[in-house]
């Protein structure tokens, strides 16, 4: 059996016109998957944040609101081009790009309280804290690359859609390790003792996510860029998790980011989002108003 994201990718792509060659609208079973991914979200996730959310913090609740709705937005605009729904489309877009900034504050969010966390003495942050810092830091670097591409490359609809799935990569891996250190025989975690097995399991979550990115490239023919993109920061993620993550000068710079308050921190990513979505949408925009001054002269 394949592993789940690569299984996830094969229903994914069933009629993509990402497909060197390929016939009709992209990623026609991206709903389901996106559905199903929620599930497996709700069970990853459950012993740390669902089965408590009644006395989680804000934070975390702005993490996992704003990255549920991302997942449903993508798969929602998949839908509407399926069912040649334009006018639904372009209205989701628009609410998808407002949305963007509030979905990179939730990634600021937990780039403040995993640094709170490792900061106040919490054993598995102690552990692995400032490494994860890294890992989504490179993350939020690449989300806002690959939206990037979206909007500038918009009119290319197989660009434009490959981009925004490239995104859900980086929003699954955190998925299937917490799943593995769940389920996974040899990897489970039952208490602190267990707490250097979750190394592992996210390693081999970005391999898989490695994987289903270069496959998802391949089937992508001349528009790989965005999975490539995806493909090149899992390894600079995992050659630097292994290494610079765990030197003394990251993890006092991680650690400092705890004695600011949160509201800097995620007003800086939202406006990161913000800046994206505007020059995105600016640099898409600039073919059309070339084309059209070429023909009035």
């Amino acid at each position: 059996m394949l592993p789940p994201p690569i299984d996830a990718c094969v229903l994914l792509c069933e009629h993509s016109s990402g497909h060197s060659g390929g016939v009709g609208m992209p990623y026609r079973n991206l709903p389901y998957v996106v559905g199903f991914l929620i599930v497996l979200a709700l069970v990853a996730f459950w012993p740390g944040y669902v089965s408590q959310i009644g006395t989680s913090s804000w934070l975390a609740h702005l993490h996992g609101i704003t990255a549920t709705l991302w997942m449903m937005a993508v798969g929602f605009q998949a839908w509407s081009m399926n069912a040649k729904r334009r006018d639904v489309h372009r209205a989701g877009g628009l609410a998808t790009l407002a949305m963007f900034p509030l979905f990179m504050a939730g990634a600021g969010a937990v780039t403040y309280s995993m640094a709170a966390a490792t900061a106040s003495g919490n054993a598995f942050y102690q552990l692995w804290g400032s490494k994860l810092g890294i890992i989504d830091a490179l993350s939020a670097v690449a989300i806002l690359w690959l939206v990037h591409i979206a909007l500038a490359e918009r009119r290319n609809m197989a660009m434009h859609a490959n981009a925004m799935v490239a995104t859900l990569l980086f929003v699954i891996m955190p998925i299937f390790s917490r799943l593995l250190n769940h389920l996974m025989p040899g990897l489970r975690i039952d208490g602190p003792a267990d707490f250097p097995l979750f190394g592992i399991s996210l390693q081999l979550s970005q391999l898989m996510g490695f994987l289903a990115a270069l496959w998802l490239a391949r089937r992508a023919g001349r528009n790989r860029r965005p999975f490539l993109i995806v493909a090149g920061m899992i390894i600079v993620q995992s050659l630097l998790f292994e290494t610079f993550a765990a030197t003394s000068t990251w993890t006092s710079f991680h650690r400092s980011i705890a004695t600011l308050s949160p509201g800097p921190i995620l007003a800086l990513h939202a406006l990161l989002g913000a800046l994206v979505v505007w020059h995105g949408w600016q640099a898409g925009a600039r073919p059309r108003r070339a084309a059209a001054s070429s023909h009035s002269e």
